[in-house]
């Protein structure tokens, strides 16, 4: 709702600045949190860290449609007591848990207007669909060894962040500095018999960029 507001107060006020440049590329890494108990076992934190970029294209003077894909790896080694009777024996008790997630956004971004000729504040809502994959294996050198586990699922939800922009133009494109902080929230991705990863829970990007 908020972003929409902002819309259409962009459309309302737009004003054409040489600084609103057409489109844009950007690297960026960030974080999401996820308390759920099957994420416990692949990292000892509560959140997933993500690195990937994103592109946008404006579409009015103060608002973009940005797409973005964001990857995050993660793996533990897991300590298992001795069960007589199992269908394997790890080497000394141990499993590698891994996951890995990969997810798609696509939304508006509105820009607030410049706070004078390099800072730029903006909101940014997008839709995301999270796709993961986890393994429980006992010979992570290997992907077909008897002894493994997998489970796949996605999830979809949605992203909403407030950020600041700082923005050098250099001849005919602008370089970019940007950092946001919002909430996220996808529903749960379930991985067969490892159980279901939730993300949800504050969310914060960064990166580089630069617009042409």
């Amino acid at each position: 709702m908020i972003v929409w507001m902002a819309v259409a107060a962009a459309a309302a006020g737009g004003e054409s600045d040489e600084n609103f440049r057409r489109f844009q590329v950007s690297l960026q890494g960030g974080a999401l949190h996820d308390g759920s108990d099957a994420y416990d076992v692949f990292a000892d934190r509560d959140r997933l860290p993500t690195w990937g970029g994103r592109f946008g294209v404006r579409v009015h003077d103060r608002v973009e449609l940005v797409a973005g894909l964001a990857h995050a790896g993660r793996g533990a080694q897991v300590a298992l007591p001795d069960a007589p009777g199992a269908d394997f024996a790890p080497q000394n008790n141990e499993l590698l848990a891994a996951l890995s997630t990969n997810a798609l956004t696509l939304g508006p971004r509105v820009d607030l207007g410049l706070l004078d000729e390099r800072v730029l504040p903006y909101v940014q809502t997008q839709l995301l669909t999270m796709h993961g994959m986890a393994r429980l294996d006992d010979d992570g050198r290997r992907n077909d060894n008897l002894g493994q586990v997998r489970g796949a699922g996605v999830g979809a939800g949605l992203l909403g962040v407030a950020g600041v922009e700082l923005r050098l133009p250099v001849g005919s494109v602008s370089l970019s500095l940007h950092g946001e902080l919002g909430y996220g929230a996808v529903s749960p991705i379930r991985l067969g018999d490892l159980g279901a990863i939730a993300p949800h829970g504050l969310a914060g990007n960064g990166g580089l960029g630069i617009h042409f």
